[in-house]
């Protein structure tokens, strides 16, 4: 699920090359943290204008610093000519209301890795396996894991990361944990 941080807006301070299909663009100095640290849709329009379909676009953003890396037309919006000054707001789209109202549940049978959209993870072995945590970003997200099978399941944070001070959590036969993304490198619990 995606998380948010609130006025999570700025303005485009170097536009894409080329505008309309570029990947990457920058928001003003030191804006980038006012986003979230995960991947997000936001919404990218012209300045002193009201966002509509016919002049803003949705992007996937993937942050690192106030340097933006962005997926485009995502939500089924219109590449648009993406300039200096351009407001760019991490705002609610209608991915992110079927995210808070749907649960992402995936059922598996071997080694997985936690992706974007899980909420929910049910696993069916019979065998020993492992579930990989992606890295621990503090975002606040909320993580089910239920093993419904005699297997055990390993549970394995990101690199050396860990799950309250574990490298490794073990869940049996007809155990659950829930886990949030907590701090950076840390999960816990709850």
């Amino acid at each position: 699920m995606t998380t948010f941080k609130n006025f999570a807006i700025s303005r485009v301070a170097t536009a894409p090359i080329p505008d309309t299909v570029g990947t990457s663009l920058v928001v003003e100095s030191g804006d980038g943290s006012l986003f979230s640290t995960e991947p997000f849709n936001a919404t990218v329009w012209p300045i002193g204008e009201i966002p509509l379909s016919s002049n803003a676009e949705i992007v996937r953003v993937t942050r690192s610093g106030d340097t933006f890396t962005i997926e485009r037309q995502q939500e089924g919006s219109n590449a648009r000519a993406i300039e200096v000054g351009d407001q760019i707001s991490a705002t609610i789209t209608a991915e992110t209301v079927r995210d808070f109202r749907n649960v992402n549940t995936v059922i598996i049978d071997d080694p997985y890795t936690v992706q974007r959209n899980d909420d929910l993870i049910v696993c069916n072995k019979s065998g020993d396996m492992t579930v990989h945590l992606p890295a621990a970003t503090g975002s606040g997200r909320l993580l089910r894991i239920k093993n419904i099978n005699t297997g055990i399941v390993s549970i394995n944070p990101y690199l050396a990361e860990k799950i309250e001070d574990e490298f490794s959590i073990p869940i049996y036969n007809r155990e659950n944990l829930t886990i949030v993304d907590y701090d950076i490198g840390q999960w816990i619990v709850i």
